[in-house]
């Protein structure tokens, strides 16, 4: 996995083979089917644990009880914008690969579990919003999964650039923020 996901950031996923996450791992061609049946598997185990990453860092960065909530909003946008543009970065094409649509059944699948795992996180967040007088909605749980559902719709834009570029993460933003009563 290590190699594969350095090899996929440095050289993009067209331009790493079989035989160089090997290579890279120190192991024989072989021992890649151990544990993948196809390139495109490693990179869905690779993605899986990027998102993974991304929710722990949002569960951390949420858990600060000296951070106002809507600073923790800023951070989960900016984790969910981050993970979207990491295609666009130095880091690679791994993220753009991973949105074609030959990966569309498993994008989908890793979306919704991320979105489920981060559920409990943003009610959490939108409940200390209340607490703060700064959001206002009856169920902070379907708010969050609301809020969440909104998100992926970057995913349905056609942007030929990235959500930050487009300012796309900005509007999406104020789109929540909205709809959790609060004026940005």
């Amino acid at each position: 996995m290590a190699a594969a996901r350095g090899l996929f950031f440095e050289r993009g996923v067209e331009r790493t083979s079989i035989e160089d996450i090997t290579r890279g791992a120190g192991v024989a061609h072989g021992t890649f089917y151990l544990y993948f049946e196809t390139k495109d598997d490693a990179v869905n185990a690779v993605m899986a644990d990027v998102a993974g990453e991304m929710v722990a860092r949002i569960a951390v960065a949420a858990a600060k009880p000296d951070v106002p909530a809507i600073d923790k909003m800023t951070a989960v946008r900016e984790a969910l914008v981050g993970l979207s543009t990491l295609g666009s970065s130095s880091a690679g094409d791994l993220v753009a690969h991973y949105h074609g649509p030959e990966h569309r059944d498993v994008h989908d699948r890793l979306a919704h579990e991320v979105n489920r795992q981060l559920v409990p996180v943003m009610a959490g967040i939108i409940a200390q919003g209340m607490a703060e007088g700064i959001f206002d909605v009856p169920d902070p749980t379907a708010a969050a999964a609301f809020a969440l559902s909104a998100a992926e719709g970057l995913d349905l834009l056609d942007d030929a650039t990235t959500p930050r570029e487009t300012g796309r993460a900005e509007e999406l933003m104020a789109f929540v923020l909205r709809g959790l009563g609060s004026c940005p």
